[in-house]
Order: C-alpha cells, then structure tokens, then sequence
C-alpha cells in the first residue's frame, strides 16, 4: 500500500485538499466542514485503505 499523500483526503467525505501544505497541522474540510488533525487523518485514511484492501 502506498501511504503517500493519506493527509490531503478528507477521511469523512474523500474530498482532496490539494492546499495543504507541511505546516498545515490541523484543517477544515472545505466540502464537508469536517475539522482534522493532519496526522490522525493521515491514520484513518491508512485504516480505511487497508480495510478496503
């Protein structure tokens, strides 16, 4: 599994922040309003991936 790039996608909706930069720790889902913590739904993105796997 490639585990590159699991930060950008919203783990609620799937919708891509292609704005996210390194110093981006926490966002908002622009299409959902969902909030995140870059690293832990970086983890889920990883979690949903492998279960779909």
């Amino acid at each position: 599994m490639n585990i590159r790039y699991k930060t950008k996608p919203c783990s609620h909706c799937g919708h891509t922040n292609k704005t996210l930069t390194l110093s981006d720790r926490h966002w908002i889902c622009p299409k959902c309003d969902t909030e995140h913590d870059r690293d832990i739904n970086a983890v889920i993105n990883i979690k949903q991936a492998d279960l779909a796997a």
